[in-house]
């Protein structure tokens, strides 16, 4: 079982790859990816599955960073 980590990207060129370069970066492997986004809207929801021995520490480091976390589970 994994555990999910939602987090709020912004829709302009270039951030969903931030995201997983910057959770590669944090040494967090993906386990699954689920994306949704609105047309229209000025952000999208990335719902990452990562081992939930890592989710603390990639929710604190991506706050660190600047992002924002939408969710976890």
């Amino acid at each position: 079982m994994f555990a999910q980590v939602v987090v709020l990207v912004d829709d302009t060129p270039g951030q969903l790859g931030r995201l997983l370069t910057e959770m590669g970066e944090i040494g967090v492997n993906l386990e699954d990816l689920r994306l949704e986004h609105s047309p229209g809207a000025q952000f999208g929801l990335a719902e990452v599955s990562v081992v939930p021995e890592h989710e603390e520490r990639l929710i604190d480091d991506l706050i660190r960073r600047g992002w924002t976390i939408a969710g976890a589970a």
